[in-house]
């Protein structure tokens, strides 16, 4: 569960609240993910429920792997789980305390506002300003490269336009104060591989820190899930980590699940706890 967070509800509890009575509705067996002892429950613990998507990725696998790291690059947010003699190591279980603890990076693969990533770079020795609005996102950058496919490109865009490589370079010229034109398309492709630079490097300080933080070896593991994974997967490459898609962990479990289905890893995992519990 996530959706409480939406802004349509006054308060994350009212979100939760709206959802769990909504689900109960449901003409089936309703069973909802808790991190207590207990992995599902039938009642609503709003503390344990909320925001807790992350957790049953970690669950399932910490029973599998005694050490690793797991980092779902969506197309939102960016959750870091650690795992460490099969035990959930994250500190932190609400948004807030994630947030500023490094388990929690408020960056996506589709739908982060480009100010997110950074409000200046550092371009050719000189430094260039983003401007502050919602002109485009990181939609916008990983289509400019080629590296969203257009299954995965499924949210609107900011201005309601096209999802042509130029109107994305037109909307990330907006972002730099000019207008796009032929003679600055190379400029921005740059510009726009900076940008991706520096929020790959971002997801990389928080795994870093998390490593250090817990103790971990430099040769841990790194499993990455998420729509956004092969970019990473790639730069984490480029990095010398050992690092592996969630995919390649279920097809040594011989579960025939395909590179797909680990872009939602908390509902697979979701899927197969409840599998495991029912067999």
């Amino acid at each position: 569960m996530t959706g409480e967070l939406c802004d349509v509800f006054e308060n994350r509890q009212i979100g939760a609240q709206f959802i769990f009575k909504n689900c109960e509705n449901l003409k089936m067996k309703k069973k909802f993910y808790t991190i207590s002892k207990n992995i599902f429950t039938k009642k609503l613990h709003t503390k344990n429920i909320i925001s807790m998507n992350w957790h049953a990725v970690a669950r399932f696998i910490s029973k599998k792997i005694k050490n690793a790291i797991i980092i779902d690059f969506g197309s939102t947010t960016t959750d870091i789980s650690i795992i460490k003699d099969h035990k959930i190591k994250n500190q932190n279980f609400d948004d807030f305390s994630r947030l500023n603890n490094h388990e929690l990076l408020y960056t996506g693969f589709t739908r982060t506002p480009i100010i997110g990533i950074t409000d200046r770079l550092i371009f050719n020795k000189k430094k260039i300003s983003i401007i502050p609005e919602f002109f485009s996102n990181t939609s916008d950058l990983y289509r400019i490269r080629k590296k969203l496919k257009k299954k995965i490109d499924i949210d609107e865009t900011s201005d309601q336009r096209g999802k042509s490589i130029k109107l994305s370079k037109e909307r990330l010229a907006r972002n730099l104060g000019f207008d796009y034109n032929n003679k600055r398309s190379k400029l921005i492709s740059s510009i726009c591989d900076e940008l991706i630079k520096i929020q790959l490097q971002k997801i990389l300080n928080y795994i870093n820190h998390n490593k250090l933080k817990f103790k971990l070896k430099t040769s841990t593991p790194l499993f990455v899930c998420g729509i956004g994974q092969d970019v990473l997967i790639d730069y984490l490459d480029l990095h010398k980590k050992k690092v592996y898609s969630l995919e390649k962990f279920f097809d040594s479990e011989k579960t025939r699940i395909g590179k797909e289905a680990t872009f939602h890893a908390p509902a697979l995992a979701l899927a197969l706890l409840l599998t495991r519990q029912n067999s």
